[in-house]
């Protein structure tokens, strides 16, 4: 089978004749390793990773009640790393009048918050 760099079998038969088999070996028991640590941390942070997330998505849901805070990224396909950042996005609410996403547009959304920001400037 050919793949965009050539035969696979030449390939593999390059990497054998420039690396002897130990160092394949040391590098899986290595990825290994790697695995099994991650899998610990993650395992011992799941938990609270869940509760802030909960915590955004009800916020959320008190300030807009028909938007929807939904996960994606490494994080939604569990290829996250404990390092990784959570992806979150708010997908707007529907509104009833015109299929279009918002319940408000911007500009009318910055004057309330113009007019309501409590030092007189408009």
């Amino acid at each position: 089978m050919e793949n965009a760099y050539g035969d696979d079998n030449d390939q593999r038969q390059s990497l054998l004749d420039r690396y002897p088999q130990q160092v394949f070996n040391k590098l899986h028991d290595e990825i290994i390793m790697f695995e099994e640590s991650v899998k610990s941390i993650m395992d011992e942070m799941e938990p609270i990773k869940t509760v802030i997330i909960d915590k955004i998505q009800s916020f959320i849901k008190s300030v807009i009640p028909n938007g929807d805070v939904e996960i994606y990224g490494s994080h939604a396909t569990k290829l996250c790393l404990y390092w990784s950042d959570i992806d979150l996005v708010l997908k707007p609410a529907m509104r009833e009048d015109s299929g279009r996403g918002g319940s408000q547009n911007s500009d009318s959304m910055c004057q309330g918050r113009r007019q309501n920001d409590g030092n007189g400037a408009n």
